[in-house]
């Protein structure tokens, strides 16, 4: 399961998160971790926040918010 995620992630053949939950849930099949052990993560704080984060960071970009930002930040520096 190590070796296929490291793969996966180095490849890019997948978004990083797909294969996270992919990890999980090889891991719930295989019994390492028992489903109340793989979805108690979902409900951490920090993995929510992270989430959250992800999901504004993303937003910002569609909108083109990041760039607009970017360009100020570089016009004052010239």
């Amino acid at each position: 399961i190590l070796a296929g995620s490291l793969v996966l992630f180095l490849t890019d053949r997948l978004r990083y998160d797909l294969v996270a939950l992919l990890v999980v849930l090889a891991l719930v099949v295989t019994r390492t971790l028992t489903p109340e052990e793989a979805f108690a993560g979902f409900a951490s704080e920090p993995v929510v926040v992270v989430a959250c984060l992800c999901l504004f960071g993303s937003a910002l970009s569609r909108w083109g918010v990041g760039e607009v930002i970017t360009q100020r930040v570089f016009a004052r520096r010239d």
